[in-house]
C-alpha cells in the first residue's frame, strides 16, 4: 500500500470514529431524557392516586354520619309523636269523665280537675319538646342538603382525579430496560454472526397496576421497522387513540395487580442475525410499554 493510500485510509477511519462517538453520546442522552421524564411522570400519578383514594375514602365517611344522624333524629320524632297522641287520649278520656261526675260529686270533680291540669300541662311539655325535635330535624335536612352538596362536589373531584390518572398512565411506560444477546454457550456477546438469544428485561411501575393479567408482546424491529427475521406472528394493538400491527417475537402473561415488578422476555433466532441497531418495544393489548435499542455488529 503507498503512503498516499495509507494516509486516505487512515482519515476515513478517523471520521468513522468521530461518527459513532457522536451517535452514542446522541442515544446515550436521548435515553436519560426519557428516563426523567417518566420518572416524573410516575410521582405524579402517585400523588394523584393518594389523593384520590383519600377523597374517596371522605365521601364514605360523611355518608356514614349523615345517615345515622337522619336515623336517629327519625326515630325520636316518632316517639314523641306517639307520647303526644297517647296523652291526647288520656285527657279526652279524662275530659268525658269529668262531665258526667260533675253532677254527681264535687270533690272529684275537683280532684279530676287537678288530674287534667296536670296532664294538659305534660302535654304542653310534650309538644314543646316535639317542637324542639321537629326544628332540630329540619336543622338535620338542611345540614343533609349542605353535605350532599359537599359530596357531590367531591364526587366530581374524584371523577377528575381519575380522569388525569388514566390519562397520565398512558403515558407512562416501563423503565430500567436491558437486552442481553448471548451465544450458544449463554456468555454474552455483542457479534450478530453469534447471536443465539435475545433476552430483554424491564421494571413495571407501580402506577400501571390494575386487576387482572395482561399479555405482554415483545416486538424486535430494525431501525426502518423491519422485523428481525424469525417472527411467529403479528398482533393489532389497539389504543384509545388508534390501532396498530406489530411484529411479535415474545409474549409473557403478567398479573398486573403485582406491580411493581420485574418481567423478562427471551427470542431465539430461526436464523443469522444481521449486524445493525435494533429496537426492542413491549405492549399489551390496548397500549405501548415502552421500547430500547441494542446494537451488534
Amino acid at each position: 500500500m503507498s503512503y498516499s493510500q495509507a494516509k486516505t485510509a487512515t482519515i476515513w477511519l478517523s471520521i468513522l470514529s468521530l461518527f459513532l462517538l457522536g451517535s452514542s453520546l446522541y442515544y446515550w442522552n436521548r435515553s436519560g431524557n426519557l428516563n426523567r421524564l417518566n420518572h416524573k411522570t410516575e410521582l405524579k400519578a402517585d400523588s394523584l392516586l393518594s389523593v384520590k383514594l383519600d377523597l374517596e375514602r371522605n365521601i364514605r365517611q360523611i355518608s356514614d354520619e349523615l345517615n345515622g344522624q337522619l336515623s336517629e333524629v327519625k326515630t325520636l320524632n316518632l316517639k314523641l309523636e306517639y307520647r303526644v297522641e297517647s296523652t291526647q287520649n288520656k285527657l279526652q278520656a279524662k275530659n268525658n269523665l269529668l262531665n258526667k261526675l260533675r253532677q254527681r260529686n264535687a270533690t272529684t270533680v275537683s280532684q279530676l280537675n287537678k288530674q287534667v291540669a296536670d296532664l294538659t300541662g305534660m302535654r304542653n311539655n310534650l309538644q314543646g319538646e316535639l317542637t324542639q325535635v321537629k326544628s332540630r330535624y329540619q336543622q338535620s335536612l338542611t345540614d343533609n342538603t349542605s353535605l350532599k352538596d359537599n359530596s357531590a362536589t367531591l364526587a366530581e373531584q374524584n371523577k377528575t382525579l381519575s380522569r388525569e390518572l388514566t390519562e397520565l398512565k398512558t403515558l407512562i411506560t416501563a423503565d430500567n430496560f436491558r437486552v442481553d444477546v448471548r451465544k450458544p454457550n449463554h456468555k454474552l456477546t455483542a457479534k450478530a454472526r453469534k447471536a443465539d438469544e435475545v433476552h430483554v428485561t424491564c421494571m413495571l411501575p407501580s402506577v400501571l397496576q390494575q386487576n387482572g393479567g395482561q399479555t405482554l408482546y415483545m416486538s424486535i424491529t430494525d431501525m426502518k421497522n423491519n422485523p428481525m427475521d424469525g417472527l411467529a406472528r403479528t398482533k393489532t394493538i389497539k389504543t384509545k387513540e388508534t390501532s396498530f400491527q406489530i411484529p411479535v417475537h415474545a409474549t409473557q402473561q403478567v398479573d398486573m395487580a403485582e406491580t411493581p415488578q420485574k418481567v423478562s422476555l427471551n427470542y431465539e433466532p430461526l436464523h443469522r442475525v444481521a449486524s445493525g441497531t435494533y429496537k426492542v418495544s413491549l405492549y399489551t393489548d390496548t397500549a405501548y410499554l415502552g421500547s430500547t435499542e441494542f446494537s451488534l455488529r
